[in-house]
């Protein structure tokens, strides 16, 4: 499941199209209405559900847990754009029961991971700063790995990935 979307609607369609590549057998996207449109025009294999609003908010929550029982991992923050309401929903969505596997980037981006969800954080270096108030680096990635109890995968030039303890590079593609 991806949710994302708001101001900005090809960073969630985008996703789930990635998602498919990488062998996911079934993607729902979920996104706020006004943007329904744009986003089912991306593929015709996207299935995409729209909640009410501008944006994805607290409000949209009990729709959205029954979709993700459905699901075995859930990607989230692309394109949703920095609101309160949608923070607020992010944190609410973590502490539910079905939320088990977690991936969070852009405006879902937090260090507040409930136990018992298994988590990668994706942020660049200025998400990271923004998100967790330190520069970005190798100890400081971990740092936060081993605080969230997360996969951080830290983007940028050269990627960053760690749980805490073991740190690899990945020196491929672009920033």
């Amino acid at each position: 499941m991806v949710i994302g979307g708001g101001p900005y609607s090809g960073a969630p369609a985008l996703t789930a199209m990635a998602s498919y590549y990488a062998g996911a057998d079934i993607v729902t996207l979920i996104v706020p209405e006004r943007i329904f449109g744009i986003v089912a025009s991306f593929s015709p294999n996207l299935i995409v559900k729209s909640v009410k609003g501008d944006v994805i908010s607290p409000s949209c929550l009990k729709e959205i847990e029954e979709l993700v029982k459905k699901h075995h991992v859930v990607v989230m923050g692309m394109g949703a754009g920095r609101s309160d309401e949608f923070r607020e929903f992010v944190e609410e969505f973590l502490k539910l029961n079905e939320v088990k596997k977690v991936v969070l980037d852009a405006d879902a981006l937090t260090s507040e991971i409930p136990e018992g969800v298994e988590c990668i954080l994706t942020p660049h270096r200025a998400e990271f700063k923004r998100t967790f108030g330190i520069e970005a680096s190798i100890d400081t990635a971990k740092k936060v790995a081993k605080k969230t109890n997360a996969i951080v995968l830290l983007k940028g030039r050269e990627d960053i990935i760690t749980d805490g303890e073991r740190v690899r590079i990945n020196r491929s593609g672009n920033a």
